[in-house]
């Protein structure tokens, strides 16, 4: 069995989790499967994540190179863009040996993984929203539908699709998807709202569900052991409602220090700042970055308990790490799981509806914080609550996560029963 998964960047730390869940609920319904992945970064992905087969975007690999003139590059890649179509379509009628001969050679090695590919899945995630440009990703997927290969979404949140040249390219691709996995039920509507199929969409858990720890879930705490350890996850944003960047981001870093404040002189907190997205120079963020801004914000006397993270972690490493905490503040959504998955009780900060969709899935809808109402009293007052409740928190973290955990293991399942309708 081979599955090839298209829209990874990798390099993100939240991608990378959902990358290593997908691999493992694929390769636990077809053990030995080999999963290979398509990436905007695929040399750098590859050095943190060495045992997966990684592959270029094929919109990129397709520019051509030299000192050209503006328009002949523009008419070259043209070309280039129609002959890797047409060699798609070719190939999804059975004509082989044409084909082979129309993908340029930068293509070759994405345009094989897909061509070879028994089932092409999109990543689950937060790739496909009027946020981001889709220009690359859309270019994959109607290639994907061009060889008429099962097509699958794995989790995620999709939409709103405003945009009308966003709803005119995913029409198609939506239209003829075998499966469409998504994490909730807006963007459900999102999606049906532009093509897709209701007879062939579901509901399901976000995929890192999967990677939860029973053991640390099941396991007891000493409370009052110690003084609480509270890691904290931030990361930069553009898209405030009713503010522009500089003041938004001034106003989410002012609601941070006043919480980590609290939590440090109100009950004696020892806190880290780590994040997901962190220390890997090759990506184009570093939440500890920001976190670095912010703990040099600090009084001194709270700075002296604030320890600012810069490592990059494994997926799975970041899940031990994390699950050393008493308590977590994230607004990373990945973040967030991972703390979840060991039974850390976590308060969220929703820079996107996908957090509170998924906190109200997880039954903890009063543990999220829209990041356009965060302010340095209700911040301060949810965490403080926050470790004032954690033994509640845990019971009833402990108590949603094996079911979200279940629901993510079916992703394997689901996709292969498109495998069992599609005719031989």
């Amino acid at each position: 069995m081979h599955v090839h998964i298209l829209g990874l960047v990798s390099l993100n730390g939240g991608d990378a989790a959902i990358l290593v869940a997908q691999r493992r609920v694929l390769q636990r319904q077809w053990p030995g499967a080999r999963v290979s992945v398509s990436d905007t970064h695929p040399g750098p992905a590859a050095t943190y994540l060495p045992d997966v087969p990684f592959a270029p975007f094929l919109l990129p690999s397709l520019a051509p190179g030299g000192r050209l003139p503006t328009r002949v590059r523009a008419l070259l890649h043209r070309v280039r863009c129609a002959r890797v179509k047409a060699a798609a379509s070719l190939l999804g009628r059975g004509v082989g040996a044409p084909a082979a001969l129309l993908v340029p050679a930068a293509a070759a090695p994405a345009f094989r993984e897909m061509a070879r590919a028994d089932v092409i899945a999109y990543t689950g995630g937060t790739t496909l929203t009027d946020n981001y440009n889709l220009t690359d990703k859309v270019f994959d997927l109607d290639v994907a539908r061009r060889l008429r290969k099962p097509l699958v979404f794995l989790p995620q949140s999709a939409g709103p699709f405003r945009k009308p040249e966003n709803r005119q390219a995913l029409r198609p691709v939506l239209e003829t998807a075998d499966l469409v996995l998504l994490r909730d039920e807006r963007s459900l509507q999102h999606v049906v709202e532009i093509g897709a199929d209701p007879a062939r969409c579901r509901v399901v858990p976000d995929v890192v569900f999967a990677l939860a720890r029973p053991e640390l879930l099941a396991a007891e705490r000493a409370e009052g052991a110690g003084p609480p350890r509270l890691a904290v996850s931030v990361r930069d944003w553009a898209f405030f409602r009713d503010k522009d960047r500089e003041r938004g981001m001034a106003d989410y870093a002012e609601a941070l220090r006043a919480a980590v404040t609290s939590a440090v002189r109100e009950r004696g907190a020892e806190v880290t700042f780590v994040s997901t997205c962190q220390g890997r120079p090759e990506y184009v963020r570093d939440d500890s970055e920001f976190a670095l801004r912010v703990a040099e914000g600090l009084p001194d006397d709270v700075r002296e308990h604030v320890v600012v993270d810069r490592a990059a972690h494994h997926p799975e490493e970041l899940i031990d790490l994390l699950g050393t905490f008493d308590a977590m503040l994230s607004t990373r959504l990945h973040g967030a799981i991972s703390a979840v998955c060991t039974g850390v009780p976590t308060l969220t900060i929703a820079y996107e509806y996908k957090t509170s969709e998924v906190w109200g899935q997880l039954g903890l809808p009063e543990w999220t914080v829209d990041i356009d109402d965060v302010t340095p009293q209700v911040l301060s007052e949810r965490v403080l609550a926050l470790l004032d409740e954690a033994p509640r928190v845990r019971e009833q973290v402990a108590a949603a996560v094996p079911a979200m955990a279940a629901g993510a293991e079916e992703v394997g399942a689901l996709v292969a029963g498109v495998l069992q309708r599609r005719p031989a």
